[in-house]
């Protein structure tokens, strides 16, 4: 493990300031997108590593915790529900920013909140183990995803172009979207509109090859398809029609977004921009 990159974690760690937001309680302050996109995303990680299909009902409180210069972490508490039988359930989870003005996100953990077993936490385990650290930068940093060379609405070889009823039926490609647009406009303390974001078609290439497997990986690569694939880019073409924040002859938008789950570590990143589609290439002549 290369030493610097410990220490400038563990100084993250301890030269931090913490504050407390309480959301839905007397006077009924919500929470901002940017709190329950978060929550969503630890929940989705969850889903992901233990199979199951909870979802966010609402966020109860949560602790950010603000390390240099201005990426942070955040610690929730939400309710979720339980679709099979009706039943809410309170959890927890920790998701950090690995830098401020971009979507590249790592969620630590999730877990029913009270539970006495000592949940495993990602971040704890890069902190400790030089393997678990190695593995992680590898796979999780300098990971920014690009445009790629082919069109990745075109080419049905190298990329899946989703149907309307998966996207639909697979609400985290709508949160993807919705993460990779609110990260990236921080710059005002308007709360971001994403009812303006409407979705037109997804694709989503798979690079199993790219991540290191062991027993516990097999199977959850290419065999379950894209929902479960643990290194995959997912390309989320998008009008963007609120006037204000696009020109009018660029409301045609491409978010780019990697994710990367390793299944031994349980742990799960997302990383992305956002493109105009007239970067997007064009068919050789």
């Amino acid at each position: 493990m290369v030493p610097w990159r410990r220490e400038r974690m563990f100084l993250h760690r301890n030269q931090v300031r913490r504050s407390i937001t309480i959301c839905n309680a007397p006077p009924y302050s919500a929470c901002s997108v940017l709190v329950r996109l978060y929550a969503a995303m630890g929940l989705h990680s969850y889903n992901l590593l233990h199979g199951e299909n909870l979802e966010l009902s609402r966020v109860l409180r949560y602790s950010k915790t603000a390390g240099p210069p201005a990426a942070s972490s955040y610690c929730i508490t939400l309710d979720v529900m339980e679709p099979s039988l009706g039943l809410v359930r309170t959890f927890e989870t920790s998701v950090s920013e690995q830098s401020y003005g971009e979507l590249s996100l790592r969620y630590n953990f999730a877990r029913p909140h009270g539970e006495t077993k000592k949940s495993y936490n990602v971040g704890d385990e890069i902190m400790r183990s030089s393997d678990a650290s190695d593995e992680y930068f590898r796979l999780c940093c300098n990971c920014m995803p690009e445009m790629p060379r082919l069109n990745p609405f075109q080419n049905k070889k190298r990329f899946y172009l989703l149907k309307k009823s998966e996207v639909e039926e697979n609400a985290w490609i709508r949160m993807y979207l919705d993460l990779a647009f609110a990260t990236t406009n921080r710059g005002t303390s308007k709360e971001p509109d994403l009812s303006k974001l409407e979705i037109v078609e997804v694709a989503v290439s798979i690079e199993e090859s790219n991540t290191s497997t062991s027993d516990t990986d097999e199977g959850l690569g290419l065999g379950l398809g894209f929902s479960r694939a643990t290194n995959a880019v997912f390309y989320i073409r998008h009008m963007d029609w609120c006037k204000a924040r696009v020109k009018k002859n660029d409301v045609d938008r491409v978010a780019i977004v990697r994710r990367i789950f390793i299944h031994r570590t349980g742990c799960f990143s997302l990383v992305g921009k956002i493109h105009s589609s007239q970067t997007l290439p064009k068919p050789k002549k």
